[in-house]
């Protein structure tokens, strides 16, 4: 025997007559549910399925949005308090003597939603970090998190209690005597439907020397079943449907004005895009060689490499049409000047006086004037 319950915060228990629990490698658990009561329930709420002689499981989560239909109640419950949704502001970090933290890009996320992070995680990230990191306006917090775990190439996902668990991938193995594999089996064996013992299989394990990527369990009459997936569901016609539907900021180039440089190089940038309206000490790529001093107000492109968090880098400063300087190389020196006959003759001029010399520079001239050999 068998039993699906949902209870509320104010300690209302319903009862569940079908539904999904969906359980992804990456990302957020979520489940649809349906009650047979006459209003629905909102905020915070446990789902607890539990079979004879095994303990109950509960998953920890929030109640997204419902309707009534046919006089029952249809909900989606989403893991964790409901803040991985939130969309985020703007937010540019630049590291100092030390790097800026993993811990603390994911840790202000986590805080600024509402959400809890697990203490695996705030294990596995300690001692990772980057020079700089841009969080662009818009982007839910899910994805800002997903961009730490990408970057650091760990896995993310909201546990059964709603908490956010970040590391290595490590595939512990399932017993396989808790697992009866008793349904279809897919053709390429790609996946498996079985009826577990309790509701204990869960992504990122193994079984039956298997990678589970995905677990949807399904709640009817009798006890749950369990749908295991073997490969990720991502594919590549649906990255570029995601890529198309939601567009990363980081993945475009922008034009920006340069607002000041420093010592070093870099320099601070101004944007006119909502959201990435400002980029600080940001590397300048020019041609080998070369050195560019700006005055502030020049424009230039900027980019991200890779789309990476960290990659912010600026090139290609726009021509001015007015400009009367040619280009040169630092380095370059003149270790002689061949004054062709009737040139005008040097003289020494007060510092700073504008002098004009016609100079006729022709054959092995022009190398020594470059500092080279004849």
């Amino acid at each position: 025997m068998s039993t699906a319950i949902l209870r509320t915060a104010a300690g209302a228990q319903m009862q569940i007559i079908a539904g999904k629990i969906t359980m992804p490698l990456l990302g957020a658990w979520q489940a649809h549910l349906e009650l047979g009561e006459t209003s629905a329930p909102t905020g915070a709420v446990t789902i607890e399925l539990a079979r004879e002689g095994s303990p109950p499981v509960l998953w920890q989560g929030f109640v997204d949005h419902g309707d009534t239909w046919q006089g029952r109640q249809k909900i989606v419950v989403r893991a964790g308090s409901g803040g991985l949704a939130q969309k985020l502001d703007r937010r540019e970090y630049l590291a100092g003597a030390a790097a800026v933290p993993a811990a603390q890009l994911v840790g202000d996320v986590v805080r600024l939603v509402g959400e809890v992070l697990a203490d695996p995680a705030q294990a596995a990230l300690t001692g990772l970090g980057f020079a700089r990191w841009d969080r662009p306006a818009g982007d839910p917090a899910s994805r800002a998190v997903g961009r730490v775990a990408r970057r650091l190439g760990l896995g993310w996902r909201v546990l059964d209690a709603g908490t956010i668990w970040m590391g290595p991938e490590t595939w512990p193995a399932v017993d396989d005597r808790l697992v009866s594999l008793i349904e279809d089996r897919d053709g390429d064996f790609l996946a498996d439907k079985c009826a577990p013992d309790a509701a204990i299989l869960r992504p990122g394990t193994t079984v039956s020397g298997r990678q589970i990527y995905r677990v949807t369990y399904t709640i009817g009459e009798g006890a749950p079943r369990a749908e295991l997936l073997y490969r990720s569901d991502r594919s590549d016609l649906s990255d570029a449907i995601r890529s198309v539907s939601t567009p990363d900021p980081l993945a475009l180039v922008y034009e920006a004005r340069v607002a000041t440089q420093h010592a070093d190089g870099t320099l601070d940038l101004a944007l006119d895009e909502p959201l990435l309206p400002e980029l600080r000490g940001v590397r300048y790529r020019s041609m080998s060689g070369m050195a560019e001093t700006f005055a502030g107000g020049e424009s230039v492109l900027v980019a991200f490499l890779a789309g990476r968090e960290d990659g912010a880098i600026a090139w290609g400063c726009a021509q001015d049409t007015l400009a009367t300087h040619a280009l040169a190389l630092v380095g370059d020196a003149c270790s002689s000047l061949l004054l062709s006959p009737g040139a005008q003759a040097l003289s020494v001029v007060p510092a700073g006086t504008p002098l004009s010399i016609p100079l006729a520079i022709t054959g092995p001239g022009h190398k020594r004037a470059k500092g080279e050999s004849a």
